[in-house]
């Protein structure tokens, strides 16, 4: 596969970035505290309307299955309902904001518009890369890294833009605010639209023809070799969401240090891009599952330490940033590839992908339910006096550092029951 073959493919891994983790580190703030909905109805939303997604992703990755992951009616069709859905979460329209009941309907249907979208675009292309891994004719474990490589690569770029554009333009004054969001709107459909020409026009086409027509779900899911690596998945995928939903919070109440976001967010995933051709040529000499565990225990090193902090250590929560940063460039493109190993090559590819991308919306799904737990946390008065004298803002803490960690080891030891199934 040609560099511009990866390229064309890489592309559509920004957008589907922008419209992804970002929301979860940027839209709960923004409901809270520009429009001024109540921390615990912002997370039951997210929870909610994240349960009814996930029920479809399976079927959506039948469907892809018997129709073909480089069919183009999956792209136009979720490219039109993404652009639209994201331009609806951050421009509610006037008539909605005047009445809560009608933001939080309007929050959920947008959400889940986005989230059906999202799951319709990245199950085919997630089959898309895997499918071509399978037909290479040299090593396959070398073009699943390449592809998945751009794709995370172009993902992670997505997730700087949309990570660092809203702090800057939700700064300004309501008026110019309002016009700061529409061009943002507009951006990302310009550039989702440019990612799907790019990748239906110039990327190399997958066969598809040696898989399966059908398979029943349970099949899938019973696979022997496969399911610890979804149970791996899963944990991570929380682990990962749960400090996602809560960096906000964790900036502003507990460092102090609001204005440093941008810093913050930006050292995380620059150091996520920069440290992905470090995990590339890793995982082609020792394997995709050593170094994933590798860069786990390297991540719970680093991010133990944010339950040490106090108010003022800007420096030092970015010198975590960096560190824990540099580890989700592993966590992003090490586990659809051993998934992608793992699948026999007569295998339904998106049915697999569709289990994988149900599992990983249960675990963001979960993560909002982070909100009113520590929102009880906080207020529970039996668990403040037991917290007293150990940490500042403990109930913070630890939903923010303490449990993250705690998943990342199940994570490591669930790689282990993988790979010793996985052993002749």
């Amino acid at each position: 596969m040609k560099h511009r073959g990866y390229l064309a493919y890489g592309m559509l891994g920004l957008p589907l970035a922008m419209a992804s983790l970002p929301m979860y580190v940027q839209l709960p703030a923004y409901y809270t505290q520009q429009l001024g909905i109540p921390m615990a109805a912002v997370g039951y939303i997210l929870f909610f309307t994240r349960i009814l997604d996930t029920a479809q992703d399976p079927f959506i990755g039948l469907l892809i299955s018997k129709f073909k992951a480089n069919n183009k009616i999956w792209y136009i069709v979720g490219g039109m309902l993404m652009a639209s859905a994201f331009a609806g979460l951050w421009l509610p329209p006037e008539v909605v904001r005047s009445h809560q009941n009608l933001m939080l309907a309007w929050i959920a249907l947008m959400l889940f518009i986005a989230y059906s979208a999202h799951s319709l675009l990245n199950i085919a292309y997630l089959s898309w890369g895997a499918a071509l891994g399978q037909q290479a004719t040299g090593p396959s474990s070398s073009i699943l890294l390449g592809a998945a490589t751009w794709r995370e690569g172009f993902g992670l770029l997505g997730v700087i833009l949309a990570s660092i554009a809203p702090t800057f333009l939700l700064s300004a004054n309501q008026e110019q605010r309002a016009s700061n969001l529409q061009w943002y709107a507009l951006l990302f459909a310009a550039i989702l639209c440019m990612a799907i020409i790019a990748l239906l026009r110039y990327a190399d086409k997958p066969l598809l023809g040696a898989e399966k027509q059908y398979v029943k779900l349970i099949d899938v899911i019973r696979n022997r070799l496969v399911r610890p690596l979804f149970v791996a998945y899963l944990i991570n995928s929380l682990a990962v969401a749960l400090p996602a939903s809560l960096m906000v919070f964790f900036v502003d109440q507990h460092l102090g240090a609001n204005e440093e976001l941008p810093r913050f967010l930006v050292s995380y995933f620059l150091a996520g891009a920069l440290g992905l051709p470090l995990w590339l040529l890793s995982a082609k000499r020792f394997g995709s599952r050593r170094v994933w565990q590798v860069s786990l225990l390297i991540s719970i090193l680093a991010f133990i330490g944010a339950a040490f902090l106090s108010r003022g250590d800007a420096n030092w929560y970015t010198l975590i940033c960096i560190t824990s940063g540099l580890c989700l460039g592993a966590d992003l493109v090490l586990p659809p590839v051993l998934l992608s190993e793992q699948i026999g090559a007569d295998q339904p590819l998106a049915s697999y992908f569709g289990v994988w991308t149900f599992l990983g919306k249960v675990a963001l799904a979960t993560s909002g339910l982070i909100l009113p737990l520590l929102d009880y946390l906080q207020t529970n008065q039996v668990f403040q006096n037991a917290s007293k004298g150990l940490v500042d803002n403990l109930a913070l803490v630890l939903c923010y550092a303490l449990i993250p960690c705690a998943l990342k080891i199940l994570t490591f030891i669930c790689l282990i029951d993988s790979h010793k199934r996985n052993s002749p």
